[in-house]
Formats: C-alpha cells, structure tokens, sequence
C-alpha cells in the first residue's frame, strides 16, 4: 500500500548509534517481511528516509504526539524489555516540497 495524505507507518529501529549508515527502516502497511523497507539515517540531528531516489525529511511529515513518541522508542526505551518499533501516522508523505 502506497501512503495517502495521513497514513500509518511502522518504524524499525535497528540502533543507537548516530554515525550508523542506517539507523532503522521505515514500512507502510501491511508491513508484511518481504515488503518494501525504507531506510532512516541521521543527518546531524535531523531523521531522513531514502524513499524512491529521494531523501526525505521524516520529521516534517509527523506531529508533535509521534515526534516524542520516536524520540522515546529510539532513546528512552530499553530495547530487552521494550519494543524498538513505533506505529506512527505520516502526514503528506507523497508531498514533494519538505
């Protein structure tokens, strides 16, 4: 399923470690294991996505609620007893101006 004007979207973290080339993947329903993963990296502070040749900027397509929300998964939460992944609603994905 390709995203609407708001849509759900699964974020994988996959580490902590800022340098890392991929930090964790972005998925759209139904985020099936052999769906498309796009990739999130971090550009000095700012969460990017490599989606279809672009690099997008994921912050601008979040509200506030899922801004705090993937700030807990990716540094708050302990990853042995609580989940690296955030369900998170994208606002205006396929809109081209960032």
């Amino acid at each position: 399923m390709e995203p609407t004007n708001k849509d759900i979207a699964l974020i994988n973290f996959v580490t902590r470690d800022a340098e890392a080339d991929v930090i964790g993947y972005l998925n759209f329903p139904p985020c099936k294991q052999n769906d498309k993963q796009y990739e999130i990296f971090n550009d000095n502070g700012t969460l990017k996505v490599r989606y279809k040749g672009l690099v997008k900027i994921l912050e601008s397509h979040l509200t506030v609620y899922d801004k705090w929300k993937l700030t807990e998964v990716a540094l708050l939460n302990n990853w042995k007893t609580e989940p690296s992944h955030a369900v998170i609603e994208v606002v205006a994905w396929n809109n081209i101006l960032q």
